[in-house]
């Protein structure tokens, strides 16, 4: 698993782009992303069979939704899509739900084939 960015890393690139006005958060320091699915660390061993595949701990495409009631944070939504079993030769995709471009490009006669995004082009 490469290690997780800092706050300061994702703001500097952030501001990059232009993004000054959203908050960002990270994971760097803390469990968060073992304790809600991010990463491969903390899964049960039969879904660490399926999920590490070169020995080393994995990030993964969770998506989680947060609210707030009466003061309290809770849990309101996963993407159990991440855990659902992958068709040979093919990445889940899990994050296709809350990202339209990529269904979109799988319905041009091409496809996306195994594009994956990248931080910078």
């Amino acid at each position: 698993m490469s290690p997780k960015s800092g706050l300061a890393r994702l703001v500097a690139w952030a501001r990059q782009r232009g993004w000054d006005d959203l908050d960002f958060l990270s994971t760097a320091g803390n469990t968060y992303d073992a304790d809600y699915f991010g990463d491969t660390s903390k899964l049960p061993a039969e879904l660490r069979h399926e999920r590490v595949t070169d020995g080393k701990d994995n990030d993964e495409t969770m998506f989680n939704v947060f609210r707030l009631e009466d003061g309290t944070v809770r849990h309101f939504w996963g993407s159990e899509l991440t855990w659902a079993s992958m068709d040979p030769g093919q990445h889940h995709r899990s994050g296709d739900a809350v990202n339209a471009l990529w269904g979109f490009l799988d319905m041009t006669p091409e496809g996306r084939e195994q594009f994956m995004p990248k931080l910078a082009y």
